[in-house]
């Protein structure tokens, strides 16, 4: 009986990490558009400036948004290969 309980919490634990790795990625994927519209902007300034620290800048928060995306997808992929087996 007591294995039964804690297959049961066990499962539950599982798919609260999936639930939480979910809407993680949700609340990324849902800013993609301010960081656009943030991209966009910083060109446009960028294009007006010689200071090169700008368009470095601007390269940064692109490659950390990637980032970021690609760490949530590959934590929602191993929570979910978690709750299947």
């Amino acid at each position: 009986m007591k294995h039964l309980q804690d297959s049961k919490s066990d499962s539950s634990r599982k798919e609260h990490l999936y639930k939480e790795a979910e809407d993680l990625l949700g609340e990324i994927v849902s800013k993609k558009s301010s960081l656009e519209l943030v991209r966009e902007r910083g060109e446009a300034v960028a294009q007006r400036s010689t200071d090169p620290r700008l368009s470095n800048n601007m390269m940064q928060l692109a490659t950390r948004y990637q980032a970021l995306t690609s760490a949530a997808k590959v934590g929602r992929e191993m929570e979910l290969d978690i709750i299947l087996v």
